[in-house]
């Protein structure tokens, strides 16, 4: 009888040890795919590796006080780069604010071919190149259908972005216009021009902008300095990027002409 109760309690003991382990497995299962699945919808949300934020601010973040947008250090990001001059042409503004840049021929004989820098959809399907911007979490970089114009199918793009956001220098280099204008002879409309840095034959152009915070002599830095807000041209005419982006959006406009001296124009 005796010997029965001891392999009893045995028994007892060792099924509630294997039950405080299998407690034990299934917490920590659970605290693991908790921080995955966390750490994985963090990743989806704010692609940290894009944003970096300076020492100070990272002190400001942890001693819990409130950070403006205008705080935030962006690391600037190519998107094209300018025929053969070896001039590049950054996001102007946070990939977190661009939808996709829609590569189409200019207007404009002046102006130079640029190379997309990354993955870049040629002339594809609108339906093709839609789905890849709902998918994506960076900017897509296509060419767009022809226009007709007769220039190389990428001498301009259109950086689609968020209504209202802020529109940086795509270059570094100082400010050498700043025009108001009328687009297609009747729509209101500024352009930016830059001497862009170490390329003194060259003319980096931003139109489609509104509230300019630039004038003639201001230097620029890439993916920084703020040059004007992003219009509104939703009620004038329908632009051909958004053909591809289902998204609400607005865009400015760059292209790279050669510089040609007013006194040499004929």
């Amino acid at each position: 009888m005796q010997e029965r109760k001891i392999r009893r309690r045995n028994f007892d003991e060792k099924a509630l040890n294997q039950k405080r382990f299998l407690s034990i497995a299934i917490v920590f299962c659970s605290f693991a795919t908790f921080f995955l699945g966390y750490k994985h919808f963090a990743s989806n949300k704010y692609p940290i590796s894009l944003r970096v934020l300076p020492k100070v601010v990272q002190n400001a973040a942890i001693n819990g006080r409130q950070i403006s947008s205008t705080e935030y250090d962006f690391k600037p990001l190519p998107f094209a780069s300018v025929g053969d001059t070896g001039l590049i042409l950054y996001f102007p503004a946070h990939v977190s604010e661009v939808l996709g840049v829609g590569f189409h021929e200019s207007g404009k004989s002046e102006a130079l071919p640029l190379q997309p820098v990354g993955n870049c959809y040629f002339r594809e399907s609108t339906q093709t190149v839609s789905r890849s911007i709902s998918l994506s979490r960076f900017p897509v970089l296509f060419v767009m259908n022809s226009r007709g114009r007769g220039q190389t199918p990428a001498s301009a793009a259109d950086v689609a972005m968020r209504p209202g956001t802020l529109v940086r220098s795509p270059v570094d280099g100082v400010v050498t216009k700043v025009e108001a204008y009328y687009l297609y002879g009747k729509y209101p409309d500024f352009k930016v021009e830059i001497k862009p840095q170490g390329h003194p034959e060259l003319r980096v152009v931003v139109i489609h902008i509104d509230e300019v915070r630039v004038k003639a002599g201001d230097p620029l830095e890439a993916g920084k300095t703020e040059l004007a807000k992003v219009r509104d041209l939703s009620h004038t005419f329908d632009s051909q990027i958004n053909e591809y982006i289902s998204k609400e959006c607005d865009h400015p406009h760059i292209q790279v002409n050669r510089f040609v001296p007013t006194e040499v124009k004929k």
